[in-house]
């Protein structure tokens, strides 16, 4: 399947020497084609230092949206995305954490229904990581997805600790903030 939109997005993250840029392929998007996430490490002098790849030949990714690159209390760096599993006709959304090299120290994907999106994400007082999105649901009778904010709550290494969706949505502008140690949600 072939569909005519532009499917390129970068998030950067500035470093002491130099910053990262998480991007995905531009271009028109075709679904029979890979669509790689890219982190990229480049110095200030605007060289390239370094490369990270995940790709899947059944998956299409796409990054979060921007503030959605973070740095953690470690000094390692993590960020959300998603991506559609062609084979399967359905959207994941993920955590990635990267060190400074970059290498990817993990990944994990989340599922709750049949089109799940995170946008993006913080890590919270505990380590753990706090990550927004929304998961919807094909209804047929209006031919279109019901979608709901979907918060989820992980340990420090990207385990589920709870998650929970919060009906409706109106736009995509989606913040989340840690405030006294409780997790808000803000759409």
């Amino acid at each position: 399947m072939t569909t005519k939109c532009l499917a390129h997005s970068v998030i950067a993250c500035k470093l002491q020497d130099s910053f990262f840029l998480v991007s995905t392929v531009g271009g028109i998007v075709n679904f029979n084609q890979d669509q790689p996430l890219l982190l990229y490490k480049i110095n200030y002098d605007k060289k390239f230092e370094a490369l990270s790849k995940i790709k899947d030949s059944s998956r299409f990714f796409f990054t979060g949206l921007s503030g959605a690159l973070i740095k953690c209390h470690d000094g390692n760096y993590a960020t959300c995305a998603s991506f559609v599993d062609t084979a399967l006709s359905r959207n994941f959304g993920m955590l990635i954490k990267y060190d400074e090299a970059p290498d990817t120290l993990f990944t994990r994907q989340y599922s709750y229904s049949n089109s799940d999106i995170f946008y993006n994400n913080i890590e919270t007082s505990d380590h753990g990581f706090a990550l927004i999105g929304i998961s919807g649901t094909w209804d047929s009778s209006t031919q279109l997805y019901d979608d709901d904010y979907w918060l989820v709550k992980t340990d420090s290494v990207g385990n589920v600790q709870a998650q929970k969706t919060y009906g409706g949505r109106d736009d995509l502008a989606i913040v989340v903030s840690e405030i006294s140690g409780k997790r808000l949600l803000i759409g």
